[in-house]
């Protein structure tokens, strides 16, 4: 992800927060459909975020997520993406 990209997709996250569509995220025009599955799977993740639901559903969109990477996380399982929180994942001392 370069800069460019990086900076636009923080902006859109950041709108989206307080005005969700998932219709908007289905259309944001991401050069990497892996980068916007991931934000999509992060964010969901994150109490402070919310519409997890919707950012789930969203990630697991064919248009959103490509065929061949299972990025969608499976109902009542950990997120893999913890490592990312601000204390790390259960037992991690690397924070």
């Amino acid at each position: 992800m370069n800069w460019e990209s990086e900076s636009n997709l923080l902006e859109f996250c950041a709108h989206q927060k307080d005005a969700f569509s998932a219709a908007d995220w289905l259309r944001y025009d991401h050069p990497d459909k892996d980068e916007l599955a991931a934000a999509c799977l992060f964010l969901a993740t994150q109490d402070w975020y919310g519409h997890d639901a919707g950012l789930l559903a969203v990630a697991d969109r064919p248009a959103v997520t490509p065929s061949t990477t299972p990025l969608a996380i499976p109902a009542g399982s950990a997120a893999p993406l913890s490592c990312f929180t601000p204390n790390g994942p259960p037992g991690a001392d690397n924070f």
